[in-house]
């Protein structure tokens, strides 16, 4: 019985260490959440993601709106419309790491 427990509480601390914290708001404007900042846990499968949309013109460093969550089967990327630019960036390699705050790396 001991084994037992004891095999349940370490398969429970491995998902626990597997699971990913994420920032999650539906909308930014100008990077500031537009509603209350809230976090989501990732499930399987899932990746934090964020998405950030520019009008033209636009810098890098300041999306017109953005948007963060947990999301599933999450694939990168780019559609540079006419009027618009929009990148979807997924990762998993550390807690938060769909923040707006970190920089766009090419």
């Amino acid at each position: 019985m001991k084994t037992l427990l004891k095999l349940s509480l370490f398969l429970l601390c491995m998902e626990i260490a597997l699971t990913l914290q994420c920032r999650k708001c539906p909308q930014y404007t100008h990077r500031i959440c537009d509603y209350e900042m809230k976090n989501c846990t990732t499930g399987e499968r899932e990746s934090c993601m964020i998405r950030r949309v520019w009008a033209w013109p636009y810098t890098v460093d300041n999306p017109e709106t953005a948007e963060t969550n947990c999301l599933k089967d999450c694939k990168n990327s780019e559609d540079d419309g006419s009027h618009y630019s929009e990148l979807i960036f997924c990762c998993t390699w550390h807690d938060f790491c769909n923040d707006i705050r970190i920089p766009i790396e090419f």
